[in-house]
């Protein structure tokens, strides 16, 4: 079984800084998403850009998929 990585939610906050842009704020997520050792799924990947640039998404993921 595999060690789940520990997300540090501080981690996230010092990348974005005091003024988040949207592409900053999708950046410093993907960054810190990569830093864990994850990678997003491209569902995933749409969704936050979707988040940042203000939009409200319903994501819907079959069971099983991750």
């Amino acid at each position: 079984m595999t060690a789940q990585p520990k997300l540090d939610p501080n981690a996230l906050r010092e990348k974005i800084g005091d003024t988040p842009e949207p592409d900053a704020v999708y950046d410093a997520f993907s960054d810190w998403v990569t830093s864990t050792g994850l990678r997003m799924y491209p569902a995933q990947d749409e969704a936050i850009i979707e988040i940042v640039s203000g939009q409200n998404p319903i994501l819907s993921t079959p069971t099983g998929t991750g």
